[in-house]
């Protein structure tokens, strides 16, 4: 079930209140289910910009709630607590809010914000070993090895075929944790079906080809990565076992979790476009196999 709280259950922000990079976050203290979670907050503004500039309806946290509700469906490690929470203005730190106001069409901060939190499991996202700044000899040689890494890591054909099935167009190495253990956590799941501007109704009109960022960084150390039998064949056990989740219990948490935002036409709509995903005859072709 999905956490939806509201403004209440907001305990405040924690030190290192901002965070640098195109998304507004920040640490807090979530109050979830009596006990206080220290958490990463992400909220957003209700419109955005697209492409031709125009505003429309921000649906970043709908695809947060999504993103994250199938993933765990679907048996990938993700954060034990997360859900959506309502902020007030005044709860959100400075340096937060100004950003916020500047991502605006409108260029104003708004009375309050919906906002994505996760628990804070203290692991590193791989993109710390590829620093930015780092001479690019340095960083290169340290891509090389985390995309040789996930090139041989079990999970990485089941993500490629899951950020595949539900269109995340933003899978870097910001958004995969890495654990003691050598797991795989998946975060951030704010641009499924490709932009934060999704309609249901487009959805089956959208482009045919999206960048996978997981197989295209892997492909590029590891040249032919993707199309190698036996990643082929995991990619499609991958759909396969998503299938079985699906309709197990899958569905029916999407539909749960999109009805509280959504009518009832367009979470049909949503729900039609991720089922027709999982028949074999599309994704054998996307993967590159024949049925």
């Amino acid at each position: 079930m999905l956490q939806i709280l509201g403004s209440e259950a907001f305990l405040g922000p924690l030190r290192d209140a901002a965070a640098a990079g195109e998304s507004v976050l920040f640490r807090g203290k979530v109050e979830v289910d009596g006990e206080a979670s220290r958490c990463y907050i992400k909220p957003f503004p209700p419109l955005t910009k697209q492409a031709s500039g125009a505003p429309a309806e921000n649906r970043s946290v709908i695809s947060e709630a999504l993103g994250y509700i199938l993933a765990k469906s679907c048996g990938f490690s993700v954060a034990r607590t997360a859900g959506i929470i309502i902020l007030r203005q005044d709860q959100i730190p400075t340096a937060a809010l100004e950003k916020l106001a500047a991502q605006s069409p409108s260029g104003d901060a708004e009375p309050e914000y919906l906002a994505w939190f996760s628990e804070d499991m203290r692991l590193s996202p791989l993109i710390v070993e590829c620093p930015s700044d780092a001479p690019e000899l340095v960083r290169q040689r340290n891509l090389s090895r985390v995309a040789s890494d996930l090139a041989n890591h079990k999970k990485s054909p089941g993500i490629a075929s899951f950020d595949e099935w539900i269109e995340n167009s933003d899978r870097h190495l910001g958004n995969l944790l890495g654990s003691s253990d050598g797991d795989l956590i998946l975060i951030d799941h704010g641009r499924i079906f490709r932009t934060p501007a999704w309609s249901p109704g487009d959805l089956e009109s959208s482009p045919l080809h999206l960048r996978n960022a997981l197989v295209d960084l892997i492909d590029s150390f590891t040249p032919n990565w993707s199309e190698r039998s036996p990643i082929r064949s995991a990619r499609i056990l991958a759909y396969k076992t998503f299938s079985v989740a699906w309709h197990k219990d899958g569905k029916s948490l999407a539909s749960g979790a999109l009805s509280e935002f959504m009518a009832h036409s367009e979470v049909e709509q949503v729900l039609e476009f991720l089922s027709a995903r999982l028949e074999p005859g599309y994704y054998t072709a996307k993967v590159g196999l024949i049925a």
